[in-house]
């Protein structure tokens, strides 16, 4: 695989540059995944990495696809390129082999240090709702950490032949918060504390829980498992644990981390800025990466 780095801006502030292109700021980009179409607008590619994989070519493009305080820190941080993370949906079959090489090197090739982040404790939330036992859930668990842990010593041996770096590692949801129990629950609690009293957040948790649900369930087996409802109750908690993870996050790195997603996810912006009734955090960054292919 041919790496290619492309920086597409300057130095100038986003927010001088948003002011310039006023209401044209617009890439409507659509991602075509196995599950879903998924459409950015109001983007601007910040930077591209370009592929070339078995006569394929990939383009992995870094998004503006905003300008609140979450987005800007994005901004911000990408221009350091010091830390980026990567958070891997278990399960999600968005994240292929073949994206997730493209997504991993391409930002191994810019950033510092990259970091995939493995929900593994709260993927248990899903797998429960979606009718497995205990022992089912942690073993679908247990399969997909195996398959991120394969990913990483597979493309960390690509970054260190085709970029000379070494700077791709893997975090663990339940080993980053082992040895951090005590503040990782009461950062649950004040999350699960807004989710029964502010109903906007509530809303939006449901929301991005049944769509995920619905996705992966055929209307028969809804209706088996109690109806809809009761699943994404039951399954909701994976975004409020996520939710307590954004909270804490820079403070257990002690750095200031960027986080990216191939969508932009309001629930999560505005709990990163604050606009739940929790505090901001100012040391979390939120980029949106899109990935083009082509034969």
């Amino acid at each position: 695989m041919r790496a290619e780095n492309i920086v597409t801006t300057n130095s100038i502030s986003v927010e001088n540059f948003a002011l310039s292109m006023g209401s044209d700021i617009r890439n409507n980009v659509v991602l075509n995944t196995d599950n879903e179409a998924v459409k950015v607008i109001d983007s601007i590619a910040i930077y591209e990495h370009i592929c070339e994989k078995d006569g394929r070519k990939w383009v992995l493009t870094l998004n503006l696809v905003g300008t609140t305080p979450a987005h800007l820190k994005g901004w911000e941080l990408v221009q350091k390129r010091e830390l980026m993370t990567v958070g891997v949906s278990l399960g999600n079959r968005y994240f292929s082999k073949d994206r997730l090489e493209v997504i991993l090197l391409g930002m191994a090739s810019y950033f510092e240090e990259v970091l995939i982040i493995v929900p593994d404790l709260p993927a248990l939330h899903t797998y429960r709702a979606l009718g497995y036992d205990e022992y089912h859930a942690m073993e679908k668990v247990k399969k997909h950490r195996h398959e991120i842990e394969r990913c990483h010593r597979r493309v960390s041996e690509q970054a260190h032949f085709y970029l000379g770096k070494e700077n791709i590692s893997v975090l663990m949801w339940s080993d980053a918060f082992a040895q951090q129990e005590y503040y990782y629950q009461q950062a649950y609690d004040r999350a699960m504390e807004i989710y029964r009293n502010n109903f906007e957040f509530k809303e939006s948790i449901m929301h991005n829980t049944e769509r995920y649900i619905l996705a992966r369930l055929e209307e028969q087996n809804v209706q088996q498992l109690g109806g809809i409802r009761k699943i994404v109750e039951k399954a909701a908690r994976y975004l409020i644990e996520e939710m307590a993870f954004h909270e804490l996050f820079s403070a257990i790195l002690g750095r200031e981390p960027i986080a990216s997603y191939y969508r932009d996810l309001e629930l999560i912006t505005n709990h990163i800025n604050g606009n739940y009734g929790n505090p901001q955090n100012k040391h979390l960054g939120w980029i949106v990466y899109n990935i083009v292919d082509s034969e």
